[in-house]
C-alpha cells in the first residue's frame, strides 16, 4: 500500500474543563520537536473537549508509532489525574 498522507482527529470529551485541559497540555512538550512529516497538534474545544490532530507523511507505520505515543501519554495523565482526585477524596 502506498499511503502519502493520514489524517486522524481524536475528540476525547471529559466530565469536567480541569481534565480536558490537564490532556491537552500534557501532550505539549512531546509536540514540540517533530519529525519532518509528521504533524501533532492538540487543542481544547470547549470546556470538556480536548481535541488531537495526527497528520502523518510517512506511512502507515510512523502513523501507530505516532498514536500510539499520544494514547499512552494520554492513559498516563488520566491515571494521575484518577489518582490524585482519589488521594483527595480520603
Amino acid at each position: 500500500m502506498n499511503v502519502t498522507k493520514i489524517l486522524m482527529t481524536l475528540e476525547i470529551f471529559t466530565k469536567n474543563n480541569k481534565k480536558a485541559k490537564a490532556l491537552v497540555l500534557s501532550t505539549l512538550p512531546d509536540n514540540v520537536k517533530i519529525l519532518e512529516g509528521i504533524n501533532i497538534s492538540s487543542e481544547l474545544v470547549n470546556e470538556n473537549i480536548a481535541k488531537f490532530n495526527i497528520e502523518i507523511e510517512k506511512g502507515l507505520g510512523s502513523f501507530l508509532h505516532a498514536f500510539n505515543d499520544l494514547i499512552i501519554c494520554l492513559i498516563a495523565v488520566d491515571n494521575s489525574i484518577n489518582t490524585l482526585q482519589h488521594m483527595r477524596k480520603r
